[in-house]
């Protein structure tokens, strides 16, 4: 074997683990979910909305440009896995932001014109 495709090689997946910072994240939004979804009054006390059942959780972490491509697809494996919590890592919560408020201004402009014809 090529000494490059050795480094290339990932890791045997005993080396694999959650850090304790994602660990803890994941158990303290399935605790806010039992809660929001225990309680159907805590949605409405603690944040002024209705009533929220199986809310869809998000947990940012680090950025992504620094993972490593068996780290990326661990992570992608991960987020498969889980139901209605998705790990985000926050340079792609800012594409995604991007992305929208792109939109946001190409429908904007498309709304201009649009009044400017009438």
């Amino acid at each position: 074997m090529a000494p490059d495709a050795e480094e290339d090689k990932p890791p045997s997946a005993n080396k694999y683990e959650l850090s304790r910072a994602l660990a803890n994240a994941l158990a303290q939004v399935h605790v806010y979910r039992d809660t929001l979804t225990v309680d159907d009054r805590a949605t409405e006390r603690n944040f002024g909305l209705g009533q929220s059942r199986d809310p869809r959780l998000i947990i940012v972490i680090g950025s992504a440009l620094s993972l490593p491509e068996h780290r990326s697809r661990v992570l992608r494996e991960l987020n498969r896995s889980l139901h209605r919590v998705e790990i985000v890592p926050y340079d792609l919560v800012g594409k995604r932001a991007e992305l929208m408020l792109s939109n946001i201004a190409k429908y904007l402009l498309v709304a201009e014109r649009e009044a400017g014809k009438a």
